[in-house]
């Protein structure tokens, strides 16, 4: 991913650099002018809120068009109500930088993951559609694939196995017939070990897989 870092002190900047993977393109700006003069457009921005006389919550909503997704780093764990927007992924305090940083950049690049299309076979076409716009597959006289808007595509020469093979951690199989988007699950009946889904739909977990499934809902509400 490219990075963008908005933070005036160098110290913080120091430790930022230190903990991020190299597999990151890493830019480090001081100052909202700085920031703005790149032209790069970036991935992700880590975002102090308190750049001298310049507010970083402000600054976004001025500019929200220059990264893809924001977290914000800052001592100032009060205004963290004041931080949420659709774009904004989350607030690491700086005294957890440390334990916390890391953790939320590769929730970032798991959402980035999320938003890459992939390819759909459908009877007379390839179609391609974003990950983040799947429900779920299921197995029904063939498979097919159900989209949050409603849509719901039948898919040619595919098994549900090969489907799941291709798609990240956060498709999960539920039952011999169901392939579910995780991140579209509203919550789990754990008494009846149902899913429901955040369309209203109601999908039965068989035994077999019920605790990998709650094991891993459990993990997602605690990642947020």
């Amino acid at each position: 991913m490219r990075i963008a870092i908005l933070e005036d002190s160098l110290i913080q900047q120091e430790r930022i650099r230190n903990l991020l993977d190299l597999s990151h393109r890493l830019c480090f700006f001081c100052t909202v002018e700085e920031y703005m003069e790149s032209n790069f457009y970036y991935d992700l921005l880590l975002l102090d809120i308190e750049l001298g006389s310049q507010n970083g919550i402000e600054f976004i909503k001025k500019h929200p068009d220059k990264q893809r997704f924001i977290v914000y780093v800052s001592s100032h764990s009060e205004s963290m109500a004041d931080t949420f927007d659709t774009n904004v992924l989350g607030f690491v305090t700086k005294d957890r930088i440390e334990e916390a940083l890391v953790k939320k950049v590769n929730q970032v690049e798991q959402r980035i993951h999320q938003l890459e299309k992939i390819a759909l076979n459908l009877p007379y076409e390839t179609r391609y559609v974003y990950r983040d716009d799947i429900l779920y597959f299921q197995i029904d006289n063939g498979i097919f694939v159900l989209l949050k808007d409603g849509t719901k595509l039948s898919l040619v020469n595919e098994t549900l196995k090969e489907i799941e093979a291709t798609l990240s951690d956060s498709f999960i199989r539920v039952n011999n017939n169901v392939l579910i988007n995780f991140s579209k699950v509203d919550y789990l009946d754990v008494k009846n070990h149902k899913i429901i889904m955040l369309n209203g739909t109601i999908i039965s977990v068989s035994v077999r897989r019920w605790k990998k499934v709650k094991e891993h809902y459990i993990q997602m509400r605690t990642s947020i």
